[in-house]
Order: C-alpha cells, then structure tokens, then sequence
C-alpha cells in the first residue's frame, strides 16, 4: 500500500508541475502578445518620450527661489 500511495503521490506532484509550467508558458505568450500590439507599442513609446521629457525638465535649475 505503501507504493500506491507514494505513486499516486509522485504523479500528483508530477501534474501540478505540469499544469505550473503550462499556466507560465501560457502567461508568457499572452503578454508577448500584447506588448507586441501597435497600439500598445505606441503607448508605450509615449510613455517613455514623456519619461525622458519629464526627466529632462527635472535635471533643469529651479529659476526664481
């Protein structure tokens, strides 16, 4: 009975890794996909020009104080 259990428990294991690796590859693809859609990439590009300008006016003296 021993063995049973121990197998059924090591096919256990065996199945949520399984389904792990399965809901990461799968997340993975779905992010792909969506940072690699135009509108997201034009967005995303705004995002970072507005960073890059934001940054820019930080870096820049404080006039009147």
């Amino acid at each position: 009975m021993t063995g049973d259990r121990t197998e059924e428990q090591r096919v256990r294991a065996a199945v949520r890794q399984h389904a792990r690796a399965s809901a990461f590859a799968e997340a993975e693809k779905a992010a792909s996909l969506l940072l690699s859609d135009p509108g997201v990439r034009k967005a995303r590009a705004r995002v970072e020009a507005a960073e890059t300008e934001f940054g820019i006016e930080l870096k820049r003296p404080v006039r009147g104080r």
